[in-house]
């Protein structure tokens, strides 16, 4: 949306395709690239191919949980390779992402289905390809849990959590930042979303916590 880059430009972060396959390279560069060219002035990327590309646009690069930070050194070397900011995977927990010591601002996801793995090969594809598919299947497991999946423009799949990570009535300050991961939400919901955030609301659907009060 070009008015909403030209309006909220310094707000806004282009986010790069968790996966970028070799005959895709040159269609994502040149999207970021007409991105730039409207105002867009940072990336953030889940995936190593993001750093090269974010040095050869000359912009600043923000890093996803896909980039495995998991300690301190690992934080030093993304910031060595030019980063200036970083998000914890969520495989660590609250107590170890505050005690990563850093330069540059590392947060933590506080909401969303987390994504628990990424295919190319769609296993809910008919054999009519996806001409038909919406974009919005899901997976049913053996106790009737059900795991959305997330498409990217045909090109892969994400397989996200049955249970939405909530953290709204947990002390989860002393980071640097959080990052609210919205995939199928509706704008409304969102909005309800970010309001229990902030009146600190204990869910009243289930949820996880993931791995962050895990000793």
């Amino acid at each position: 949306n070009p008015e909403l880059l030209r309006n909220y430009a310094e707000k806004i972060i282009g986010e790069l395709p968790s996966l970028a396959f070799p005959e895709y390279e040159k269609s994502v560069f040149e999207q970021a690239e007409i991105l730039k060219s409207r105002g867009l002035n940072c990336l953030w990327t889940d995936n190593l191919y993001g750093i090269k590309l974010a040095e050869s646009l000359n912009l600043p690069l923000c890093g996803g949980w896909g980039l495995n930070v998991l300690n301190s050194k690992a934080a030093a070397e993304y910031e060595a390779l030019g980063l200036i900011g970083l998000t914890a995977s969520f495989e660590l927990s609250l107590h170890r992402i505050r005690k990563m010591k850093t330069r540059i601002p590392t947060g933590m996801i506080a909401y969303g289905h987390l994504p628990l793995m990424r295919m190319r090969a769609c296993p809910v594809q008919s054999e009519k390809g996806c001409a038909s598919c919406k974009g919005t299947s899901e997976l049913t497991d053996r106790r009737g849990y059900r795991f959305p999946l997330l498409c990217t423009e045909k090109r892969y799949v994400t397989l996200l959590n049955s249970l939405p990570l909530y953290l709204a009535d947990k002390d989860i300050s002393r980071v640097d930042f959080h990052v609210y991961w919205f995939t199928r939400e509706t704008p409304v919901q969102c909005q309800e979303i970010l309001d229990a955030y902030r009146e600190k609301k204990v869910p009243e659907v289930p949820r996880t916590c993931g791995l962050y009060f895990l000793k």
